[in-house]
């Protein structure tokens, strides 16, 4: 029998993520219990009531009375209350519940011993206020304000000091992913009343100045560096955003020069306010050939080779050529890419191609050169302005 089953589990797994976590370490505990009775190696359990609905599976992980033998003296079974007394002191705390009361002990049985753990929560903690206040740059981050207006913890709701460890790293990480790396907090105070059973929270985070985007230094390529900088979403200029050297970094991935590229922000330089970038990228295969033969009742033998050319200079130029050829359908086709001073958005092409049909009843062979121009004309559209000329000639019948 499976004794881990506090009330209002279902509910329990749409909370966190970590008790989610949990929770499959009680259900694992719960199959190790059950293997007792189908003749498997026995095991310690706990049977436990009373407990709030996301704190049963988490002492079940800390007690790790499975891990224990089902051979115990006296002296374990002492070490083993008080490590339990411990662990529901801590977990109940964590969660709000300061005046929780419990009663353990070690139940004994033919095949092992279990731990009957009892516990009545009480009223738990709530809070009453929570005041957060920015110094530095942060002030006037739109990210900031945007954070503190819906901040995670709100007053009126019950203590965790999980929610609070989480608000404050949270506060951390937005400092490190906007550029403030002298970020640090100049008070950080949770206070509790057990008599008023009420909890304060006051945090006093002091960003410092924003740093800007550095120097950009490329591991050896064969593309010219300056080149690559197009390919940056910020400049020198640039207020530093995390999210922006992702996009570098995709966008990179995306042109196909790479079949790998990594982003790095350097050490911060707390003179000039910059945070340099490292690009380390492998390049993708230079050539790529590709054959194909086939057969088809409309065309009859048919055959294919094309030939591209991903870095036909430094300044990232490609080309590309297509030949098909069969009985009846033949084609021949080149284009030639220039990325432009954006490269991500703005290129030149310029395309050739050739086209041969016979048939029973007709021929046509087909000439076109063109040129096209693709350019960004706002942050969501792109125009292509195109221009082609084609000359066809063909007989029908004679």
């Amino acid at each position: 029998m499976c004794y881990f089953s506090p009330p209002g589990v279902p509910r329990f797994f749409a909370t966190t993520r970590r008790y989610l976590r949990s929770s499959l370490v009680g259900l694992l505990t719960c199959a190790s219990l059950t293997a007792v009775n189908t003749g498997a190696q026995p095991h310690p359990g706990v049977e436990l009531s009373g407990a709030p609905n996301h704190a049963g599976a988490s002492l079940v992980e800390q007690l790790a009375i499975q891990n224990e033998s089902c051979d115990l003296n006296k002296r374990r079974e002492v070490a083993i209350l008080k490590r339990a007394d411990q662990k529901i002191d801590h977990t109940m705390r964590a969660l709000g519940y300061y005046h929780a009361d419990w009663q353990t002990a070690i139940v004994t049985e033919d095949a092992c011993w279990r731990l009957r753990i009892n516990i009545t929560p009480g009223e738990p903690v709530m809070i009453a206020s929570v005041n957060i206040e920015l110094l530095g740059d942060a002030r006037e981050d739109s990210e900031f304000t945007r954070f503190l207006d819906h901040p995670p913890l709100q007053a009126q709701t019950q203590l965790n000091h999980e929610a609070y460890e989480s608000l404050k790293q949270r506060l951390i990480n937005l400092a490190q992913q906007r550029g403030y790396p002298q970020g640090h907090f100049k008070q950080r105070e949770l206070l509790v009343s057990r008599t008023k059973n009420q909890a304060e929270i006051s945090l006093i985070y002091d960003s410092g100045p924003r740093y800007r985007f550095g120097a950009i230094a490329f591991d050896e390529t064969e593309l010219n560096p300056d080149f690559l900088l197009g390919f940056a979403p910020f400049t020198d200029t640039t207020p530093f955003d995390a999210a922006l050297l992702s996009q570098f970094q995709q966008d990179l991935l995306n042109s196909g020069y790479f079949s790998q590229v990594s982003v790095l922000q350097l050490t911060p330089d707390p003179e000039q306010l910059h945070i340099p970038i490292q690009v380390d990228a492998t390049p993708a295969p230079q050539y790529s050939i590709g054959l194909g033969v086939g057969v088809a009742t409309d065309t009859g033998p048919r055959g294919s080779i094309s030939f591209d050319n991903k870095r036909a200079n430094r300044r990232g130029h490609q080309y590309q050529a297509l030949l098909q050829l069969s009985e009846v359908k033949s084609s021949f086709e080149f284009d030639y890419d220039i990325p432009l001073a954006d490269p991500v958005r703005e290129r030149a092409k310029f395309e050739f191609g050739w086209g041969e049909i016979n048939t029973d009843t007709s021929e046509s062979e087909t000439w076109t050169f063109g040129m096209s121009k693709t350019a960004a004309i706002s942050n969501r559209w792109l125009q292509t302005v195109q221009l082609v000329y084609q000359n066809e000639d063909f007989s029908i019948a004679g």
